[in-house]
């Protein structure tokens, strides 16, 4: 018995020598995982803009959960906040707490995170989790738009296209989508949206 303790200690000394944070409940449960490293915040940021953070948590074992968790609520990183609270919603490595999720996504938008940005405007807009309010999603997408992010231009134009907002907002989308023209694995769909808002600006018609 003094053995296995003495053993569990020496991995978690280990573990924190190596700069590993090594949570106790995957040691207790398995010797045989592979410690995992804290993520860098550009690491994170690049997984997030391809949708596939919650993946790679899972493909990690959910290893660096207290990690995450500190991040998030001690140091506030927005990009530890948004994944936090996109964890809680949709219970990846954690029990599932949207309330507590949403608060987090919203702690991340207020510090101008544009993931965080885009995702409450999806919520207001179709709408998920919160009631609907088209104005509220149109404010956050064209915060998010106007520093250059790509997915919240598109969802802004295609909600104008549907007569959810402001016909005055044309020219702004408009010259965001210009702006967003080289994003190449989005080129199609950009180019669709610029000649169909062109087409609703009162001098572009014929």
């Amino acid at each position: 018995m003094n053995l296995n303790k003495n053993k569990t200690k020496l991995l978690i000394g280990i573990a924190t020598i190596s700069g590993f944070l090594f949570p106790s409940f995957a040691i207790n449960q398995s010797f045989e995982l592979t410690p995992v490293p804290i993520y860098t915040e550009n690491e994170l940021i690049s997984w997030i803009n391809k949708d596939s953070h919650l993946k790679r948590l899972e493909t990690d074992d959910c290893q660096i959960v207290e990690d995450i968790v500190a991040r998030a609520t001690r140091i506030d990183l927005p990009s530890y906040q948004f994944l936090y609270g996109d964890m809680l919603i949709n219970s990846v490595c954690v029990e599932q707490n949207i309330e507590t999720g949403l608060f987090y996504i919203r702690e991340s938008a207020k510090q101008g995170f544009n993931p965080a940005l885009y995702k409450l405007a999806q919520f207001y807009s179709k709408p998920i989790y919160v009631q609907k309010n088209d104005q509220r999603a149109i404010a956050l997408l064209e915060e998010a738009s106007f520093t250059g992010h790509v997915d919240s231009s598109i969802l802004w134009a295609e909600l104008l296209l549907e007569e959810r907002g402001s016909p005055i907002d044309y020219p702004k989308v408009l010259k965001d989508l210009k702006e967003s023209f080289s994003q190449k694995d989005k080129h199609h769909k950009i180019k669709e949206l610029i000649e169909k808002i062109k087409f609703k600006i009162p001098e572009n018609k014929h």
